[in-house]
């Protein structure tokens, strides 16, 4: 993604679209452009977090970038808000959640669940 075309997706308004975009950065290795464009997908829409997987790449550039803060707090947010189905994803939020010393949380739940089959 050249300077120009980046310039050019900044200004877009739509969230899915800098989204995408912020997820392909991600996977060029383009981290700190990825988050930033990620960033900006969730303040035009922070539905994108919770709908999609945002806060997943969000988190997974801030740990390529050393902000383990951030990073923690992006993969928390992806693992405890997002309705994502996609077991892949929450595995790989898991994994690098625990690289960043967070243990997971038990469910405190004591209701108990009706299955329907």
């Amino acid at each position: 993604m050249t300077a120009e075309q980046l310039s050019e997706m900044f200004r877009s308004d739509d969230a899915r679209e800098l989204l995408a975009a912020g997820v392909v950065l991600h996977r060029r290795g383009r981290f700190a452009q990825a988050s930033q464009v990620l960033e900006r997908a969730l303040a035009k829409d922070p539905a994108v977090g919770t709908h999609d997987k945002a806060y997943l790449y969000l988190g997974l550039s801030y740990v390529e970038q050393d902000k383990r803060d951030r990073a923690r707090l992006a993969l928390l947010m992806f693992v405890e808000r997002a309705a994502v189905r996609d077991v892949t994803a929450y595995r790989t939020a898991a994994a690098a959640l625990k690289k960043l010393g967070v243990s997971g949380t038990k469910c405190a739940s004591t209701e108990p669940v009706e299955l329907r089959w």
